[in-house]
């Protein structure tokens, strides 16, 4: 408890004690009691006083929303998340626990899978490691009104940046992918990777979508290779894939810095 305590003081030397002590006294609830509905409460009370722009509001908004989600309001939850993600002083895990409960509520739940965007962004999540970045919209490129996802990503030294596509408990794992990649200011060096339910993951080759043609991928899982040490203990089952992970890569690999847009279409698993 008193761990607990020490923990969610931290950081509260600018904050309004009484807000602090409300939001402590909530957390503790929820820890202790195992009752979110009840401090779901305590952070409503507590909102009421408080704008989005206030310091204090973004911290407030994530522990409310990740209270929704224990309470098992995921509508809820994700509009209180996105409102710490925008608000002036975001909660760190936010846009993270945000991504994964997108991901998780948008599960492939059967196979074949195919996704032509033409109804929007299906079970594709924006990855977390961007707080700042724009969440993944679909665009007609060609004016004939077919759409594609629009990835709007910016290269920076040293890292990088991904989307990903969450599998539910399948019957059988996935066989094959097909998708189509193509770039929108400079060459996109694209990686693709599946994870397992333990979190090891396999990879295909790095491929390159450039900003004229689209690049057809066509890829059998069974192809992929361990991406670490610890996934080459264990053979790939695809049956254990939980995510299928697209990661642009360019800073490693292309001269180029800045912001770039990936589009993805015709996604097909199979």
């Amino acid at each position: 408890m008193w761990l607990l305590l020490l923990a969610l003081r931290a950081g509260a030397t600018e904050a309004g004690p009484e807000v602090w002590n409300g939001i402590l006294d909530a957390r503790l609830m929820e820890s202790l009691e195992r009752d979110p509905g009840t401090a779901m409460n305590a952070y409503d009370a507590l909102l009421q006083d408080l704008s989005d722009d206030d310091p204090l509001a973004g911290e407030l908004l994530f522990w409310m929303g990740r209270a929704a989600f224990e309470a098992g309001d995921v509508d809820r939850s994700l509009e209180l998340l996105r409102r710490s993600v925008r608000s002036s002083r975001p909660h760190p895990d936010a846009a993270m626990l945000l991504a994964r409960i997108r991901m998780e509520a948008r599960r492939v739940a059967a196979l074949p899978y195919q996704q032509d965007f033409s109804e929007g962004t299906g079970g594709w999540v924006r990855g977390w490691v961007r707080r700042e970045a724009e969440e993944l919209t679909t665009v007609d490129l060609d004016g004939a009104g077919g759409r594609a996802l629009a990835w709007r990503t910016d290269v920076r030294e040293g890292e990088t940046d991904f989307i990903v596509l969450a599998f539910g408990d399948l019957p059988r794992g996935p066989v094959r992918l097909k998708m189509l990649i193509r770039a929108g200011v400079f060459p996109a060096h694209i990686r693709i990777l599946a994870e397992d339910e333990e979190g090891r993951r396999w990879t295909a080759p790095v491929v390159v979508a450039d900003t004229r043609d689209w690049l057809a991928v066509d890829l059998p899982f069974n192809t992929f290779v361990p991406a670490e040490a610890p996934a080459a203990r264990r053979r790939f089952d695809p049956r254990t894939i939980r995510r299928l992970i697209v990661r642009d890569v360019s800073a490693f690999h292309e001269t180029q810095r800045g912001p770039n847009t990936i589009y993805v279409d015709d996604v097909e698993i199979r």
